[in-house]
């Protein structure tokens, strides 16, 4: 069972030692912002009331001081503040200037919704229109308070039926200022990764200039969810049915929790894998794209597949067994001699040029290595069929973004194979004919999972250029 709770506040009241007339002392609070009144659950400024520090959304949740936010049950019509504690002072804030309700259109990974926004002020109170759990963020520095409201939980990622697009957790029973579920039942989940977020968003502007968003997802891991924390793996001897809850309470807060209903009959290994990034899916990274890579199944080998692709520094990219962010996967920590682990982050190389890629499903793991590309048999220099003769290496070229063979010792008939150290640790190890490819009408072809291609004839002295950017190649 996986079971997190994201928010946890203790609440203590002291009494006297008396034993006649007990006189129950005002709860003492920290310094902070809390949020009480009628509409709420916390009738007075109350420890389980305070608003939590949180950080700016960006790659590295950097912190602001005076960020807080906090989920909370707000009925309709009636009203609350926004407190702000400061030793013996409590400042109870309302709507400032220029605090009005804003008809949100989503986009930019933000929801699209009626949110309450602007500046707080002394004085007055807030209220919202309609019953339900919301989402309320104040920045000190600004003094500005944002009020969003949560439509729905949605648990989402690779290891989800719907992929990167929202599974909805549906709200269970009427509206509650104490306590509100959201769950779905017997959601199968498989090996990816996953994060929850709420009101089909990733985050909230909450400050223009500067910009100061805030996030509306939870990642990182299950015992320790964070907000904007990472992917959280879920793993193959996981796979199943699920319950998933998200429940929102007056004392914890948003905890989320999954439970194992049943098993799952899975298909081992997909029939097809592809590669998508920004390098061939464009900058959004669309699975339309025409430069999306399909990899090759290595033949007899049905949980391994392999690519040689061109790859920009920096770039990231990731895999699927459909042109669709279902099941998608990427790598986990970092590569021990070019091989990672299997997990959810994006693959980034250093260098820009050709790498090859293999995917092992068998062993979770994936290599990114320079490419290896031999010729082999009847007309390679050494005129054998033994494998990884340096003599029959290519060269690799990736300025001109081409891979050349070393010229033909005889008028024969040119074979040609990839490999790479990941696929010769495989059980039975990867033969050169299961990863065999060749020059056919001035395109490379591949062998994939079936016999042997058609004869391609060369003279003596004759090359193999090949461009895997284009798929293009040449016998010169």
């Amino acid at each position: 069972m996986f079971f997190a709770t994201l928010v946890a506040v203790s609440s203590f009241t002291f009494t006297s030692c008396k034993t006649d007339d007990p006189v129950v002392e005002e709860e003492i609070v920290l310094d902070g912002f809390y949020i009480s009144g009628e509409a709420s659950a916390y009738a007075t400024v109350t420890k389980a009331g305070q608003m939590k520090a949180t950080t700016v959304e960006s790659d590295n949740n950097s912190a602001r001081v005076g960020l807080n936010e906090m989920y909370i049950a707000l009925e309709a019509n009636k009203t609350f503040t926004i407190t702000e504690v400061a030793g013996a002072t409590k400042t109870v804030y309302g709507p400032g200037t220029g605090f009005s309700t804003v008809e949100q259109v989503a986009g930019g990974d933000e929801m699209g919704a009626s949110i309450q926004k602007g500046q707080y002020g002394t004085g007055g109170t807030f209220k919202v229109t309609t019953s339900g759990l919301y989402h309320v963020v104040v920045d000190k520095q600004s003094t500005t308070v944002v009020i969003m409201p949560v439509s729905k939980w949605a648990i989402i990622g690779g290891a989800t039926p719907l992929g990167w697009s929202d599974n909805d957790l549906a709200m269970v029973g009427a509206f509650n200022k104490d306590s509100i579920v959201y769950e779905v039942k017997d959601l199968t989940l498989l090996a990816g990764d996953f994060k929850f977020r709420h009101s089909g968003a990733w985050k909230q502007t909450i400050v223009a200039e500067p910009v100061i968003k805030v996030n509306t997802n939870f990642g990182g891991t299950m015992a320790a969810l964070v907000a904007g924390g990472g992917n959280i793996p879920f793993l193959k001897a996981d796979n199943g049915k699920y319950t998933v809850k998200a429940k929102w309470s007056k004392d914890k807060g948003m905890e989320f929790s999954m439970v194992k209903t049943g098993d799952v009959v899975v298909v081992e290994y997909p029939e097809t894998l592809y590669i998508n990034g920004a390098d061939f899916g464009g900058d959004t990274w669309d699975w339309a794209s025409a430069g999306i890579v399909t990899m090759n199944p290595v033949h007899t080998h049905p949980h391994a597949f392999w690519a040689i692709v061109y790859v920009t520094a920096d770039k990231g990219f990731k895999f699927a067994p459909g042109k669709a962010w279902l099941g998608d996967f990427g790598v986990n920590g970092t590569a021990t001699d070019g091989v990672y682990a299997k997990g959810g982050s994006d693959i980034k190389m250093a260098t820009t040029g050709y790498y090859m890629v293999y995917v092992d499903l068998k062993a979770e793991k994936i290599s990114v290595t320079a490419p290896t590309v031999y010729l082999i048999g009847d007309a390679a220099p050494d005129a054998t069929w033994t494998k990884g003769i340096a003599a029959n290496l290519f060269t690799v070229d990736n300025v001109a973004k081409t891979i050349t063979s070393p010229a033909a010792a005889a008028a024969k008939n040119i074979r040609m194979y990839a490999t790479c150290p990941l696929s010769q640790l495989d059980s039975p190890a990867a033969d050169w004919w299961q990863m065999e490819f060749n020059v056919i009408s001035a395109k490379i072809e591949y062998r994939g999972k079936g016999g042997d291609q058609a004869t391609v004839p060369v003279t003596a002295g004759q090359k193999a250029v090949l461009n895997f950017s284009t798929g293009a190649g040449s016998i010169q």
